[in-house]
């Protein structure tokens, strides 16, 4: 526990300070006063998103170790004793915004703070973090990016830019079990991000602290459980659900900051590099066009060069690891390296993602073949939730028409409504498990709900019994809010295993320990774990044995590991 609060510090200290440079720069450009402004996590966010983007493009010439980390500190370390009298007057003004929040609010985030910490200590219990994501890290932090990787491992070459991130702060340097703590700290930024929102809220604006509230508490039921883990799930959710936080409290309204525009386009980007399902937050690019006060000239030149700053290392790396600009995407096939991964392995990957979102196997059906399975094998919960998506947009729209005052009250919510229920489409047609999803489903949930309650709310007599209802509930609901929140929190900390927590105080669990044979492939050995899946924090190289998925016909293309690998043409 120990060395997860350092890590935590450490990537707040960096995060932060390169967040806060971001904000100054783009201030002095757009001529914005930009000093008190963003929040600290917000800076956090911004700072991690942009380090990722100069990771993605070191790590093309080196592996990210010491040196990055190196390079990183002392930028922000000379940024810090350039700027800092702005900086320390900003951490002053936060200092002081959390002292004057009320006691309780200080209690819930401490307990937050306890919670996420204790769930930080656990073994990693995603089943790709076994499969991929930690052997991933370790090639990034060994290497720098290896061509023809996914030759190795198909799901070497998927590409999270998050891993890059992880690999920064995995400290692997100092740690041959390295840490795995970035998530836990998304997690509990998160967090205390939505339990202040929750606090201003309560008292002027019931229903944003009901959409905040639900995504605190949908936070913990979902993720608490992972927050050990380095998926890009997490990473990806975090990303999103600042964005639309920072449109619905800091872009719309009539005190609206146009000075973020341009950090939220750069993570929205961004999320589409560490998990392509993310793609219709994209989406954000049109609300700006339509809202943003600039020239469509300054406004398409605008996205055009954050695109071309988050998407050409992409798609660079993505050229390296697999042969293709996107992967698994065989359509999009210009190039042919001598690393190239054989079309008909790219377009199994493709395949057996789909496949085993919609049935949990890897056959592949047709349409009418496969959702009466996918429906059949869905939770009681989640059959319940799907006919809610079935019927919600009916509800919502005959709502939108009929009142106006719907419309003008939920106005910047409607817009996210409508990139959710987008992001929800492509996610039943491509590859529909519901874990894919969350990120934009829990907040097309809640705000949904929301509508709904309020037009109700709205036709309730506001004299008489359900008047007087009305008054007391507004009058006791911070307080209420504010102690269920804490007694929730609570009950979470017995979710969690407290097994093998003495010998977490210093360093977080180790990852699983598994038994792997080493075999030769044509010129080079391999070590394949026992269960032929998981590869967990074996040495390198590893993978799985896993139809054309893993270990196929390949070799080295040189003498050592950093000179990739390749499919052996058979003989005709």
């Amino acid at each position: 526990m120990i060395s997860t609060l350092l890590v935590w510090i450490y990537i707040f200290l960096l995060t932060t300070l390169a967040g806060h440079f971001v904000f100054r720069v783009l201030g002095q450009l757009q001529r914005i006063d930009a000093s008190a402004e963003p929040s600290t996590a917000e800076l956090s966010m911004t700072g991690l998103t942009f380090l990722g983007i100069f990771l993605s493009i070191f790590s093309l010439f080196l592996k990210i170790g010491l040196a990055a980390n190196l390079i990183l500190f002392t930028f922000c370390l000379i940024y810090f004793l350039t700027a800092r009298n702005s900086i320390i007057k900003d951490f002053k003004n936060s200092v002081n915004g959390f002292k004057q929040l009320p006691s309780i609010v200080k209690i819930l985030i401490f307990v937050y703070l306890i919670l996420i910490l204790i769930a930080a200590q656990s073994i990693p219990g995603v089943s790709d973090t076994g499969l991929y994501h930690i052997q991933n890290i370790k090639w990034i932090n060994s290497f720098r990016i290896v061509p023809g990787l996914g030759n190795l491992h198909g799901r070497f070459a998927f590409n999270n830019q998050s891993f890059l991130t992880e690999a920064l702060f995995s400290f692997s340097f100092l740690k041959p079990d390295f840490f795995h703590l970035l998530n836990s700290y998304l997690i509990l930024m998160l967090s205390v991000t939505l339990i202040i929102q929750v606090n201003k809220k309560l008292t002027h604006d019931v229903w944003r602290a009901f959409l905040y509230a639900g995504l605190l508490i949908l936070l913990q039921v979902f993720y608490l459980k992972y927050a050990s883990s380095p998926t890009p799930d997490i990473f990806s959710l975090a990303g999103i659900w600042f964005i639309f936080i920072i449109y619905l409290e800091k872009i719309t309204g009539e005190n609206g900051n146009k000075l973020y525009w341009i950090p939220v386009l750069v993570m929205a980007f961004f999320m589409i590099t560490v998990k392509l399902s993310a793609f219709p937050v994209a989406l954000v690019a049109v609300l700006f066009i339509a809202e943003s006060g600039h020239s469509w000239l300054k406004k398409l030149l605008l996205i055009s060069l954050i695109a071309v700053l988050v998407f050409v290392p992409y798609f660079i790396r993505n050229y390296i690891l697999s042969g293709y600009l996107v992967y698994p995407y065989a359509s999009i096939n210009i190039f042919n390296p001598d690393w190239k991964i054989p079309v008909q392995y790219v377009n199994e990957m493709k395949s057996v993602i789909s496949s085993h979102a919609q049935a949990g196997d890897w056959i592949t059906r047709t349409f009418s073949e496969w959702f009466p399975i996918w429906f059949a094998h869905l939770s009681t919960g989640f059959k319940f939730l799907s006919g809610y998506i079935l019927i919600s947009p009916a509800l919502i729209a005959g709502l939108y028409f009929l009142s106006g005052d719907m419309r003008k009250r939920f106005d910047s919510e409607l817009k996210i409504v409508a990139i959710c229920f987008f992001a929800i489409l492509f996610w039943f047609v491509s590859a529909p498990n519901f874990r894919f999803i969350y990120a934009f489903l829990l907040f097309y949930v809640l705000i949904t709900c929301s509508i709904i309650l309020y037009s109700i709310s709205g036709k309730l007599s506001a004299s008489g019994f359900f008047g007087r209802v009305k008054e007391k509930m507004y009058k006791v609901l911070p307080g209420t809010a504010s102690i269920l929140l804490v007694l929730i929190s609570v009950l979470f900390l017995f979710t969690i295993n407290f097994k093998g927590l003495r010998q977490c105080v210093f360093f977080p669990a180790r990852f699983r320990d598994v038994t792997c044979n080493q075999t030769k492939v044509n010129n080079f050995i391999v070590n394949i774990p026992a269960d032929g899946t998981y590869c967990w924090n074996s040495p390198l190289p590893s993978s799985i044995v896993q139809k054309n998925i893993g270990i196929t016909d390949i070799e080295m293309r040189g003498t050592q590991l950093k000179d990739g690998f390749r499919t052996v043409l058979k003989k005709q």
